[in-house]
This record gives C-alpha cells, sequence and structure tokens, in this order.
C-alpha cells in the first residue's frame, strides 16, 4: 500500500514513515514530540488491509495527542476508533468517495 509522506492533524504535518518492525518491535508506532507515524514496511505485514489498519490505529493516535492532550491512556479508546473507522471506510465506499468528491 502507497501511503503519502506527510498527513496533515490540525495544524500540524505529520511525517509517515516506512520502519522495520525490528526497530519497534511493533507493526507501527506514533511519536508526539516528533509529529511522526511509521508503519512497518511493505512486506512485513501481511496485507494491504494489515497496513491500512496498523496506518488508521496510528493516526487515530496522532489524532487524540493533537485534539485531546489530556487523555494520556489512550489506547483502548484508539483501538475501539480504529475498529469502527475501519469497518466504517469498508461498508461504505461509496459515501466515501461521495465525501472526498465534495470536500475536495
Amino acid at each position: 500500500m502507497k501511503l503519502p509522506a506527510f498527513v496533515r492533524i490540525g495544524n500540524y504535518k505529520w511525517r509517515i514513515l516506512r520502519t522495520n518492525r525490528d526497530d519497534h518491535n511493533e507493526d507501527g508506532y506514533c511519536d508526539a514530540n516528533k509529529r511522526e507515524i511509521g508503519v512497518a514496511k511493505e512486506g512485513d505485514l501481511l496485507a494491504d488491509e494489515d497496513e491500512a489498519s496498523t496506518f488508521m490505529h496510528e493516526w487515530v493516535h496522532a489524532i487524540i495527542d493533537t485534539h485531546f492532550p489530556e487523555i494520556e491512556e489512550d489506547e483502548a479508546l484508539t483501538e475501539k476508533l480504529e475498529a469502527v473507522l475501519v469497518q466504517s471506510f469498508r461498508d461504505n465506499k461509496t459515501l466515501i468517495r461521495a465525501l472526498l468528491k465534495a470536500l475536495k
């Protein structure tokens, strides 16, 4: 899956990196201090769906870190939001396309 080099969250530009799983012992990470989202290199994860889920998980962390810094332990919330977003994107492709077209 091709990911952009950056994602904008609020007023901030977050860098997106491909990383070795061995470096972080995880499929992805979010570093709020560096404004950086890391996702395992292509081929390290089993499928595009895993990469998309991992990215969305880390993206949710970044959104929470940017807009809700008072939420310190956000893993449970992040996991729930990731699952809901992934399922919503999967189940509503026509709506997602229409929204993207309207928001161009």
